[in-house]
């Protein structure tokens, strides 16, 4: 359901329905008693309505970050030689991040000091200092 609704509020027709919602709002002015009621009745729909669509946003970016992540934890799985220490990177502490980063940073300065730019290095060397 909630994917449909997503595809759906980020349709043409969905955009058009709501211009026709606010200019519907915008000519009822002389329906409403006060100017503040008047006001008060957009304001506590999109209140609503934002609140609502924050839910359904996040869910829709959990959802395409996770099948991000699946896509490429199986690239890196499937590559020879790649490191297995970055399938499932996502659930390393921050601290396990930084330190793995220092380690690419020394890989990045190896591959720049090689003459020969097909030599392949691991991240296993950095760590060790090697290379």
């Amino acid at each position: 359901m909630a994917h449909g609704l997503t595809r759906w509020l980020g349709s043409t027709f969905a955009f058009l329905l709501v211009l026709l919602f606010v200019g519907g709002w915008f000519a009822s002015r002389s329906l409403f008693d006060s100017r503040e009621s008047w006001q008060n009745t957009i304001m506590v729909t999109l209140a609503i309505v934002t609140f609502l669509l924050l839910f359904l946003l996040q869910r829709t970016q959990n959802k395409a970050l996770l099948a991000i992540q699946l896509k490429l934890n199986e690239i890196v799985a499937t590559q020879q030689g790649a490191s297995n220490r970055l399938i499932d990177l996502e659930n390393l502490s921050e601290s396990e991040i930084a330190r793995l980063h220092r380690h690419f940073q020394a890989l990045a300065t190896q591959a720049q000091a090689e003459e020969n730019l097909g030599v392949y290095h691991t991240v296993e060397e950095s760590a060790r200092g090697t290379g």
